[in-house]
């Protein structure tokens, strides 16, 4: 079996950030919400199967899962694709999406690339070890919170969890891949995302890991990706954050859930 080229797939997801920027300078592009009620955009559906298509060509045995219906059966290793992760701030002109791309070999994590086309920002995990730009990364080295200490959230579980109890700020940029990458550089000291799917994990969690961090659920039970497998959303919210602030955030998490919320 053919070994993947990170560099190739770098090519491809410059190629699909350049294509989304050419449908985000449109001032006709539309959206729809799916089943899900997220929305799509037909800049979501053009760049998938460009991703597709390019992996295809290229590893025609391999697996490929896409957010938008792409779904091909296949080797040992399986593409997960998320075109356009964050497609609300790709509609509002936000510039905090990317496209992401995990590949899993066996089910387990084998590779994770994320690129942020407005910053110019490439993500990749390879190695056991992520670098943005080619540059080595690594999750805050922060043991305390403090009023200083920046904390992401995912649409809507500030509602249901909201933070009471910690002394910084909290954010949320719209993208759930982007705060995943923001925990890698250290810029936050962790992301709390409500009910992801494969796609929006498959690229961002060995990035996480890549950098020192780790990804978990609510019950404190670690992250698994293969049992995402069938698309379905998370079972339980998923924190990502350094190991040694992962106990505080939790506790922090649980003792503000809205009632029926609990830990998850």
């Amino acid at each position: 079996m053919e070994e993947i080229k990170p560099e190739l797939v770098e090519a491809w997801l410059r190629e699909a950030g350049a294509l989304a920027l050419q449908f985000a300078a449109r001032p006709d592009m539309t959206a729809e919400h799916k089943a899900d009620n997220s929305l799509v955009t037909e800049a979501d559906l053009a760049v998938e199967r460009l991703l597709v298509a390019r992996i295809q060509d290229t590893y025609s045995g391999h697996a490929i899962i896409g957010e938008e219906a792409t779904r091909q059966s296949g080797s040992e290793y399986a593409w997960v694709i998320d075109p356009i992760d964050g497609t609300s701030a790709f509609f509002l002109g936000a510039p905090t999406w990317c496209v992401s791309l995990g590949v899993l070999r066996d089910g387990q994590p084998h590779l994770g690339m994320v690129y942020v086309p407005y910053t110019d920002e490439l993500f990749i995990s390879r190695d056991g070890q992520t670098s943005r730009n080619g540059h080595l990364l690594s999750v805050s080295s922060a043991t305390k919170l403090n009023r200083d200490t920046l904390f992401c959230v995912s649409t809507l579980a500030h509602q249901l969890y909201p933070m009471k109890g910690f002394p910084g700020r909290l954010y949320s940029f719209g993208s759930c891949v982007y705060q995943n990458c923001l925990v890698a550089r250290g810029a936050v000291c962790g992301t709390l995302s409500r009910s992801p799917r494969l796609w929006d994990l498959a690229g961002a969690l060995p990035l996480v890991r890549g950098a020192g961090g780790d990804m978990v659920y609510l019950s404190g039970e670690p992250v698994v990706l293969a049992d995402l497998m069938d698309g379905s959303p998370v079972h339980q919210p998923v924190l990502s954050a350094p190991p040694q602030l992962i106990e505080l955030l939790l506790a922090i998490i649980r003792r503000s859930a809205v009632a029926g919320n609990g830990g998850g």
